[in-house]
């Protein structure tokens, strides 16, 4: 991917990171990919931004 977009590694490591708490977060609350709704994508960003300040607003609820 870097390759193909000029991503540097630390936004590919980055976004490694943020995709795997992601997919962990999904795998915890039992949430399928396919299933997802937009009020399971803004829980994930309430309890991301609860755990590492990410998204501190409420403009995606």
């Amino acid at each position: 991917m870097r390759e193909e977009r000029g991503f540097t590694p630390s936004t590919l490591e980055q976004w490694t990171r943020v995709i795997g708490r992601f997919l962990r977060w999904c795998d915890q609350t039992n949430r399928q990919l396919g299933d997802l709704q937009a009020a399971d994508i803004a829980a994930n960003m309430r309890c991301t931004s609860d755990q590492f300040g990410a998204y501190g607003n409420d403009s995606w609820r």
